[in-house]
């Protein structure tokens, strides 16, 4: 995980709205009620630039921020590699400085497979397009 000054500059607290978690509510039948579910959730107390890895089924919810500050969290799902994200997170991050990115980092983020969007996309020189193979 990286840190980008500005983008993820504060921890997750209970003041700043950290994040609810049921734990092993993926297994339920039913979804909790909203009592049950506040009354044994877990919170999730992390420092800048922690990740936190979770079944995506576990009920979970936002916190109340009581700051003036805003609290940042980035969410990636994984999924097989035929099946395509739902968010489009290359274009979610278009005005980001990602200079200091890996290459496997932004691969795992979906930038070395985005789709075109449009015929000057899929008509770009090999060198320049947003999904990438090896080729001789």
């Amino acid at each position: 995980m990286w840190t980008h000054p500005g983008i993820f500059p504060a921890d997750f607290t209970l003041n700043n709205g950290a994040t609810y978690y049921l734990p092993k509510s993926h297994k339920l039948a039913e979804p909790p009620t909203e009592e049950h579910f506040y009354a044994n959730a877990k919170r999730f107390v992390a420092k800048a630039g922690s990740v936190w890895f979770f079944n995506a089924r576990v009920w979970h919810a936002g916190g109340d921020n009581k700051t003036s500050q805003w609290r940042h969290g980035l969410t990636l799902n994984m999924c097989r590699p035929y099946m395509k994200q739902r968010i489009d997170i290359p274009r979610a991050m278009a005005n980001m400085d990602l200079s200091s990115v890996s290459e496997k980092a932004l691969q795992k983020l979906g930038f070395l497979a985005q789709t075109p969007a449009n015929y000057d996309e899929y008509y770009v020189a090999p060198e320049k397009r947003k999904y990438r193979q090896k080729y001789e």
